[in-house]
């Protein structure tokens, strides 16, 4: 009797063509941009440059922080935990549905730089982060968009009686509450150092404020754009800048931009309406991390980060404003007389910008008998000194002695504010 079944002679093939599809399939995505690399291997996400290395968990696109450190050192500033980088209550992680690595080439304002995209989906929201590298550079940036319909409220801090059953004395607590990325520490020796900046002079004299502290098991939340971390037992160091508006300004703002203690660090959403109009992508404030020796090295990280981030020149972008109004000048002092002594201090100073401040909303409320638009005033006086100043052609402040000259200002006057500025720099008017 003969059998019917007739040999397969792919037999031997079907395991070694299904291993090779494996290999296919789980390959390394990989880019490089002059110093800068990034690397998907498997389970791990590396962004990499010669002064920072920054490593992330795939964990099937919902990333968790494995570690950030400085490529000299064996030590990390920050280290993993089990906590995923983004988390929104209510809103549970889905599945990954893009990554793309892209090689940006130098543009008008932007150098050469790696960019990393991650988009994940989670129930009734999507989420977009695009991690930034920068050549030569200690620090890695992230930007955040969301596609979503509303945003649930921010989970409210629960206040506790100190009476021994707070929930932080808790080991086995489990974290709760939304935030928009989540900073992992590897070790409980660490001083915070958080630094909040002021607008509207009108309000603040003090524009910048200081808040020291060394973190425990409590949360503890606090407003500030700029956070320094030192490591107390091994000096390592780290920063982490939200780009942000202070925060009276921020859109959506939550009361506070770093919730912390000794485990980790957490930002808030902000950036964000509660409600979108329409479909689409919203981008929300981004955030920069970047790495250094102590504190102070942590500072000289996020100077090379502020200047190697743009295309940089000293004449656009070094700058130190005076302006008239603060807290005694204002529109009433604005005189010749005043303005010619305040550029002399100014230059002793070293200021760069010189700014008449006559109120933005009006301005010229001195002189009502001139065009509350056009205030009279006239254009840039492109001098190698200040020659005189280009204020109202009469009324009572009439400005009439050309022969005055301070070396190295040339000066300009627009309605309701005017800027001095240094010899060779250009103004629009």
């Amino acid at each position: 009797m003969t059998n019917s079944t007739k040999p397969l002679p792919h037999k031997g093939l079907i395991f070694p063509v299904f291993f090779l599809f494996l290999l296919v399939t789980m390959t390394i995505t990989k880019a490089r941009a002059q110093d800068c690399h990034a690397l998907l291997d498997l389970d791990t996400l590396t962004l990499r440059n010669s002064k920072i290395e920054g490593k992330w968990l795939w964990n099937k696109g919902d990333l968790l922080l494995f570690s950030i450190k400085d490529v000299h050192s064996d030590k990390p500033a920050l280290t993993t935990d089990r906590l995923p980088s983004f988390f929104m209550e209510g809103r549970c992680f889905l599945k990954n549905t893009g990554f793309k690595i892209t090689e940006v080439e130098k543009g008008l304002t932007v150098p050469a730089h790696l960019e990393v995209m991650v988009e994940n989906q989670y129930r009734e929201l999507s989420l977009r982060r695009i991690f930034r590298i920068y050549p030569e550079t200690p620090a890695i940036s992230c930007d955040y968009y969301l596609n979503y319909q509303s945003l649930f409220p921010q989970v409210a801090e629960k206040r506790e009686k100190a009476d021994g059953t707070e929930a932080f004395l808790n080991s086995t607590g489990k974290d709760t509450g939304s935030y928009m990325d989540y900073y992992p520490l590897n070790s409980a020796h660490w001083r915070f150092r958080v630094v909040a900046f002021q607008d509207v002079t009108d309000s603040h004299d003090n524009l910048v404020s200081e808040t020291d502290l060394i973190p425990y098991r409590a949360k503890r939340r606090f407003p500030g754009n700029l956070l320094i971390a030192e490591n107390l037992a091994n000096g390592k160091s780290f920063f982490i800048l939200k780009e942000a508006p202070s925060a009276g300004s921020q859109v959506n703002y939550p009361g506070y931009d770093f919730e912390m203690n000794n485990r980790g660090i957490r930002i808030p959403f902000s950036g964000f309406p509660e409600d979108q109009e329409g479909d689409g992508w919203v981008k929300g404030y981004s955030v920069t991390t970047g790495v250094g020796e102590e504190s102070a090295g942590s500072l000289v990280a996020l100077r090379h980060y502020l200047k190697n981030s743009v295309n940089y020149d000293p004449a656009s972008y070094e700058m130190v404003m005076m302006n008239t109004w603060g807290d005694r000048g204002q529109d009433g002092k604005i005189s010749e007389e005043f303005i010619l002594k305040e550029l002399e201090a100014a230059q002793r100073l070293g200021v760069t910008h010189f700014q008449i401040d006559d109120g933005w909303q009006q301005g010229c409320r001195l002189i009502p008998q001139l065009n509350p638009v056009t205030c009279g005033m006239t254009g840039l006086l492109k001098t190698g000194s200040l020659t005189g100043t280009v204020f109202p052609m009469d009324g009572k402040r009439s400005f009439s002695r050309p022969e005055k000259k301070i070396s190295g200002w040339a000066f300009g006057f627009i309605p309701a504010t005017g800027i001095a500025m240094p010899t060779g720099n250009q103004m629009l008017m």
